[in-house]
């Protein structure tokens, strides 16, 4: 048995290994490439003359200080990006070798955005201690970094950068219960996001915070119609259960709003065939219980009975720990 558990053992350990010397790797390589930044730094100035034909060539045309300055922060952003990388796998427990690094690196980054003028850079760095203080808990900090990164962005004349920080700072608007300015920002991020043309913007989970917005401001019509757009949305790239959680959020809706057999309609189609078969088990376990209780609300008591016998059976094999 021991030695059983030692082959078994054995693969998770050796991908652990690989995966920290990857990181060391990583580091390495970034460590060495802000060296070599920090001596072109002083042996090259910015406004300096192009060196070398491939850096003439690539000027051609362009602000030679700018295209250096930008390339320069976009060496400091890779560190960044790794210490936060590193600092976030960590919380909240992480060592404070960790945390110096990640403070050091976004430190120079803001540091050295702010003396080039480069101001897109300085919201970076914030949002990277936006997203770590709240992820520690601290939402004060959190709230006052994205919202001067906001200001960043406004100064940068790059204003398809704001879509995010606007869902990040709604976000913990919501949690403060603040849902006016959380839904203005919501809504200005997803405008936003489909006049910049922004592939990669997460619309679903937007519309799926401007969805909760709109419930805790009492706009069930609204929240209806936010819901639904989540969850088409997440349909379409195939999350299905992140799809499944949207619909269970507009049943409440619907639910609170008096129209239980909308809700009631939402929760069959969740539960149908075709649909379950996709989700987690858990999850189809939820809505079935949330179903027997949205027909004995409508009086059906027989099928809310069969419903809940249903439940009974799909989670008698579960585990104590897993079971709802």
């Amino acid at each position: 048995d021991t030695d059983d558990v030692t082959v078994a053992a054995a693969p998770a350990a050796t991908e652990h290994r690989t995966a920290l010397l990857g990181q060391d790797a990583v580091r390495s390589a970034l460590d060495e490439a802000l060296r070599e930044a920090e001596r072109l730094k002083t042996e090259v100035p910015f406004d300096g003359e192009p060196v070398g034909e491939a850096e003439a060539a690539a000027a051609a045309g362009a602000d030679l200080a700018t295209e250096r300055a930008l390339d320069y922060l976009t060496v400091l952003y890779s560190a960044v990006f790794v210490a936060y990388q590193d600092l976030q796998r960590l919380l909240p427990d992480a060592p404070e070798a960790d945390r110096e690094r990640f403070d050091t690196a976004v430190g120079l980054l803001r540091t050295e955005a702010e003396r080039l003028s480069v101001p897109h850079h300085v919201a970076n760095a914030r949002q990277f201690v936006a997203d770590i203080a709240g992820q520690c808990g601290d939402t004060t900090l959190a709230e006052s970094e994205l919202r001067a990164a906001l200001g960043d962005v406004e100064a940068s004349g790059r204003p398809w950068r704001g879509s995010r920080l606007r869902a990040l700072l709604a976000q913990i608007l919501l949690a403060k219960q603040e849902p006016e300015e959380a839904a203005e920002l919501l809504h200005r991020a997803i405008s936003d996001a489909v006049r910049y043309d922004e592939k990669d913007f997460p619309l679903a989970p937007t519309y799926a915070l401007l969805g909760h917005a709109a419930t805790h401001l009492g706009d069930f019509g609204g929240a209806v119609r936010h819901l639904s757009e989540a969850a088409a949305r997440f349909d379409q790239n195939e999350a299905f259960d992140d799809a499944a959680q949207a619909r269970l959020q507009l049943v409440d809706v619907l639910a609170e709003s008096g129209q239980q057999a909308d809700a009631v309609a939402v929760l069959e189609s969740v539960l149908s065939d075709e649909a379950a078969a996709s989700l987690d088990e858990r999850l189809v376990a939820q809505a079935r219980l949330m179903l027997a209780r949205g027909l004995r609300e409508l009086g059906e008591y027989l099928p809310s009975a069969e419903e809940f016998l249903r439940l009974a059976d799909a989670v008698s094999g579960w585990e104590g720990d897993g079971a709802p």
